[in-house]
């Protein structure tokens, strides 16, 4: 089994990339990745702009977590490989206040409440603000039975304004305190990966030994010149060392198995082309607890992938190791009980709403029977008037299966509106769903669309934005499939004949 992590630097960035440029799905960039569980940070999308084959790629269990304000910023995600490791319980951030709707029962939960930071930082967690820290989508928490994995995106120093460097500070001992309960309160054994936006020695700095010397000759003593900053010296203390002083926590695997490998960077700064020449930093980690050595074969990194500014991070496992007390162990015995048949925990994306309901486009690949429980059908009124309209040539059976589904009380989400057709050209409607005011539809001058969707005008006064209820639409599709181009996504649900969000 290999766990890779790697900030990618935006999901958009990747497919500019050879090799992942000739990928046609996201699933085939996430197989030749080559691992069973792909951590990513700084995804830098959203929820609502995420694509279905990225949120859901069909050989994966996926989890996300996004900035609950800032679009485009941060994110982290995490795929598990559905034939080969199955995630038992998961969970978005590290306090354990970011929830799900409903939100998670204890039985859900990867942690117990005393497990969690407010309660491990003790009478400090009052200077903490939780809420805020964690709403920036940095970590996912997920249990796999063996271990719980920790993928984190660690805050940069940013602008090194008093109230950032604040912030990061507190973000890693909130990350550092999480850690602490999952080993000491439960008795958990632990990965972190990600990108921690520290260096943990000299050697992990281009600039390392010029920093050094610059503080030796300001009167420092040593390497203190490089540890200036609070944000190394806690990640030092955080790590199991052999010199004096230093006990720590978790083990920096890349540096147990390349413990004076010069140049390992992780890191380049791309405005200055520093990959080619190799002057970089190493500040994406696989961190872990001292028992799951034995497990591990191999890490390193893979500079040679292209595609961020960052290059991944792997290490392997074994398929069996032998434990003294209980003889040969194998590693799928110990992910976690049951079938990899088994669902993933609820905050898996295949759970959204928007991809769990059935798409109202499957109703045109074959014939449905109209539901017992629809409401009698309105006649509709007469559709505008338009030079460039070509006439209603529609299929009547596919008419009825739309028809159908807009008077049914059940919901459906048709997610894929067609935006150009090779052949014909008129005013598409696009739907534009409200909050408490009904729905409206609204009619875009030259935009291409398939078949065409067609509303009545608003009546004298209404408002500015013509609006229209259901009942007024007619939506004539002509199903010619290979003359159609589908690109842009939208959600639309359609509940007791109202257009809702």
């Amino acid at each position: 089994m290999r766990i890779l992590t790697w900030n990618i630097n935006g999901i958009r960035t990747i497919p500019q990339y050879h090799p992942w440029n000739t990928m046609k799905t996201h699933d085939d960039i996430l197989n030749l990745l080559k691992a069973d569980i792909i951590c990513f940070q700084e995804m830098k999308s959203s929820r609502q702009n995420l694509p279905k084959a990225v949120g859901v790629p069909p050989s994966y269990h996926s989890f996300f977590s996004f900035p609950l304000q800032k679009q485009g910023y941060s994110g982290v995600a995490v795929y598990a490989r559905a034939d080969t490791v199955l995630p038992l319980k998961a969970e978005e951030g590290l306090t354990g206040l970011l929830q799900p709707k409903p939100p998670l029962s204890a039985a859900e939960r990867v942690s117990v409440r005393e497990a969690y930071p407010d309660e491990t930082l003790g009478e400090g967690a009052s200077n903490f603000d939780f809420r805020n820290l964690d709403n920036e989508g940095r970590a996912l928490v997920i249990d796999f039975g063996l271990f719980v994995l920790v993928n984190v995106y660690c805050p940069n120093d940013g602008t090194e304004t008093e109230e950032r460097l604040k912030y990061k500070m507190d973000f890693h001992r909130m990350l550092e305190a999480r850690v602490k309960g999952l080993i000491e309160v439960e008795k958990r054994e632990v990965i972190v990966v990600g990108d921690l936006n520290a260096c943990a020695a000299v050697i992990d700095h281009a600039e390392g030994n010029l920093m050094v010397a610059r503080g030796q000759a300001e009167g420092m003593k040593g390497e203190d010149g490089f540890w200036e900053r609070d944000v190394r010296r806690w990640l030092r203390s955080w790590l199991i060392s052999d010199e004096p002083g230093h006990s720590g926590s978790l083990v920096d695997v890349l540096r147990r198995f390349w413990p004076d490998r010069k140049g390992m960077y992780t890191c380049w700064n791309t405005k200055i082309s520093a990959r080619e020449s190799n002057y970089g930093t190493r500040i994406d980690y696989i961190l872990v607890t001292p028992a799951l050595l034995p497990w591990i074969k191999a890490a390193d990194i893979q500079p040679e992938i292209k595609g961020s500014d960052h290059c991944p991070v792997f290490i392997d496992f074994h398929d069996e190791i032998f434990d003294g007390n209980h003889g040969v162990v194998k590693l799928r015995d110990v992910l976690g009980p049951g079938s990899v048949d088994a669902g993933p925990p609820r905050i898996a994306a295949k759970f959204w709403d928007e991809y769990k309901q059935k798409l109202l486009d499957t109703f045109f690949s074959r014939k449905t029977e109209p539901s017992a429980k629809a409401t009698p059908q309105r006649q509709p009124s007469k559709p505008i008037s338009d030079p460039r309209t070509p006439s209603a040539t529609l299929e009547s059976e596919n008419k009825d299966m739309l028809e159908s589904t807009l008077t049914t009380s059940s919901v459906f989400i048709y997610r894929r509106v067609a935006q150009r057709t090779t052949r014909y050209s008129w005013p598409s409607t696009r739907f534009y769903p409200t909050f408490g005011s009904g729905s409206y539809c609204e009619t875009e001058t030259g935009y291409r669309g398939v078949g065409g969707v067609f509303v009545q005008k608003a009546e004298k006064g209404a408002e500015t934005k013509e609006t229209r209820t259901i009942e007024s639409c007619i939506l004539l599709f002509e199903i010619r499939v290979l003359q159609i181009i589908w690109s842009e996504i939208n959600v639309i649900v359609i509940q007791n004949n109202t257009l809702v969000r």
